[in-house]
């Protein structure tokens, strides 16, 4: 009698296990899912969507998967959206009385970051989270690392009706914390990306990210990017189109309260390019473009890129090809007179004489 009900006891208690383990995960992993969801919407008052959320004692976090975020402008397009994305909050920080730390890894993020007109970012106003100033919000935690892996962003223009396509974004930043006298840059961090799929960029060094004005101090390299496709920025600036050629780029970028001030050095590969009209004078645009190119047959170009990166009329590629655009034009108008004397060397008087007037009107179409 006592084994039958030894059994039967036995066969209860592991009943109730096999429940626990199969229910608890179930409900916890609804019960995350759910005060997931609920608190990103807090946070970024915007509509979510998350497959699941669930805890991993393995990894110290929680675990969201298939995280979707809604455009508030436009209800049915999808602003980002993430693969899975790791929470891991150390816990000794809030036992001391201090910020929790977390680190956050983001596996293949995608991201459609588009502008208005005027070049601010259409949703800088809706998201209380990267608002600066009233109604802004801040994370209230410390942020030992994030990293991000093969991350995508759709980069449309609306300036210039131009869409950008970034990809294999890869991130990493550590120690994000309020600076101090002795730290003032304490953040770390190295990013690594494509543009179209072609050009490569580089970017690594220290930060402020949680001051209410951002302050960085980086090295940047981008090598490769195809200038055809980008006319939009520059085309309407040159007296000639370009049909081929690259840019390549280096610049010691510093950012100090917002305003970045980054000299580069730029470097044109296999340039060519046409008149827009039949032509200028009868003198070849590729000919003269030719006149700019070093031994190695390059053009070097070194400016300027700065503005405040709050700014809605500063982005980096129109800085960029506004100086590109006065250098090379620069750069044209003083290769023309080499250009000229080559053509009528031995050429009488008459004949010099009138090619200096037409000199001057060929200079008029390459002002600066």
């Amino acid at each position: 009698m006592i084994r039958r009900n030894l059994k039967k006891l036995f066969i209860i208690f592991a009943v109730f296990m096999a429940s626990s383990i199969l229910f608890i995960p179930l409900l916890s992993r609804f019960f995350l899912t759910s005060y997931a969801l609920h608190k990103a919407e807090e946070l970024l008052q915007m509509k979510l969507e998350i497959s699941s959320a669930e805890l991993q004692l393995l990894e110290g976090g929680v675990v969201v998967r298939g995280l979707k975020v809604y455009n508030p402008l436009r209800p049915a397009e999808i602003v980002m959206e993430v693969s899975r994305a790791a929470v891991r909050i150390k816990i000794l920080p809030m036992i001391s009385g201090d910020l929790a730390a977390v680190e956050l890894d983001l596996d293949h993020p995608k991201l459609i970051y588009a502008t208005t007109k005027a070049g601010a970012w259409e949703l800088s106003n809706k998201v209380p989270l990267f608002r600066r100033g009233q109604g802004e919000k801040r994370l209230p935690v410390n942020i030992d690392e994030i990293v991000m892996k093969d991350g995508e962003v759709d980069y449309r223009d609306g300036r210039v009706g131009l869409t950008t396509k970034v990809s294999a974004i890869d991130l990493k930043v550590s120690h994000v914390r309020l600076p101090t006298q002795k730290d003032p840059l304490p953040a770390r961090f190295k990013m690594t990306f494509e543009i179209n799929h072609e050009a490569k960029y580089k970017m690594d060094g220290r930060a402020d990210f949680l001051s209410p004005k951002i302050t960085f101090d980086s090295e940047a390299a981008l090598t490769g990017l195809s200038l055809p496709p980008f006319a939009p920025y520059y085309d309407h600036g040159l007296p000639v189109r370009i049909t081929r050629g690259s840019l390549s780029m280096t610049s010691h970028a510093k950012c100090e309260n917002d305003y970045l001030k980054a000299p580069a050095h730029v470097v044109l590969s296999g340039l060519q390019v046409e008149p827009k009209q039949a032509k200028i004078f009868g003198f070849a645009a590729n000919t003269v473009v030719d006149a700019l190119k070093n031994k190695n047959g390059r053009v070097e170009l070194d400016m300027m890129i700065n503005g405040n990166i709050r700014n809605p009329q500063f982005h980096v590629m129109t800085d960029l090809t506004a100086g590109f655009i006065q250098e090379l034009s620069h750069g044209l108008v003083m290769a023309i007179p080499n250009e000229i004397g080559d053509v009528l060397k031995g050429a009488g008087g008459g004949v010099k004489n009138g090619a200096e007037s037409g000199l001057d009107k060929l200079k008029g179409l390459f002002k600066r």
